[in-house]
């Protein structure tokens, strides 16, 4: 199975969900927040295509060093299926597995291939980059608008 991603895996990030984590960075995102931090990853064209199965070693060898793994973009939901065998091999290891993307978590779990990649995943940060509603004392989200949500209680869990 092919991915395509915006980048190369990011091996070390603080910011983007709890501890040290892998971030998959994902191509394609019909959204498109005013003033999003990685329109580069808009374009559901670009970006470079990899075999999961590399993607899968890539995150065993590192795994002993870090948490988890975040799927982000771009919006991981445009490739549900990819996404679901990356997040289920990261429970695997171990390690547990945050999705961001800029539709509400209220559509995404109408939507069968998305509610199985939501099913395989630990939190998702839901909504729209709002501009207008910027926060940076914000953890792991960019507006206020913005949901953690903990997809195996339910709960939102926003400071």
């Amino acid at each position: 199975m092919k991915i395509k991603l915006a980048a190369p895996i990011q091996l070390e990030s603080l910011i983007d969900g709890p501890g040290i984590r892998m971030v998959i960075w994902n191509q394609g995102c019909l959204v498109k927040c005013y003033n999003c931090q990685n329109p580069e990853t808009w374009d559901v064209n670009d970006g470079i295509e990899y075999d999961v199965e590399d993607i899968k070693k890539f995150i065993k060898e590192h795994a002993s060093t870090h948490q988890g793994i975040t799927l982000t973009g771009g919006d991981p939901f445009l490739q549900p299926k990819a996404n679901k065998e990356i997040a289920d091999y990261a429970h695997s290891l171990g390690l547990n597995v945050w999705a961001y993307c800029g539709m509400k978590w209220e559509l995404l779990k109408m939507l069968p291939p998305q509610r199985e990649l939501l099913d395989s995943c630990d939190f998702l940060v839901d909504g729209p980059y709002i501009d207008a509603e910027r926060d940076i004392t914000l953890k792991w989200r960019g507006s206020r608008n913005q949901n953690i949500i903990n997809l195996k209680t339910g709960e939102i869990e926003n400071d």
